[in-house]
């Protein structure tokens, strides 16, 4: 898994990869708002670092402690439901497309 997930190239991807599921969502609402619940969670943890104008190292350290078990739930969640899902079902394409994020 990469979880050199949050360096600046990345970071597009991550937004991409959000919108992805945002748009998923007519198709599986459950499904795409768990995604973008955990999706937000790493947003909320680049915002309170900004908040509390952390050091890189600190955000470096916070991001391991904080964001890389959300990434690796994520991954796992990713990987169960992706077989399961319509090749061409909108939250398949979704989790198509993010996958090779992280």
């Amino acid at each position: 898994m990469n979880t050199g997930f949050f360096k600046g190239n990345r970071v597009c991807c991550l937004a991409h990869a959000r919108r992805k599921f945002t748009e998923a969502l007519a198709s599986d609402k459950e499904l795409a708002e768990y995604a973008l619940t955990k999706f937000n969670a790493l947003y909320e943890i680049e915002r309170r670092c900004k908040q509390e104008k952390l050091s890189y190292e600190q955000i470096a350290q916070r991001r391991q402690r904080e964001a890389v078990p959300i990434l690796e739930e994520l991954h796992q969640w990713m990987r169960d439901q992706y077989m399961t899902l319509l090749p061409s079902s909108p939250i398949r394409l979704a989790i198509a497309y993010s996958r090779r994020m992280v």
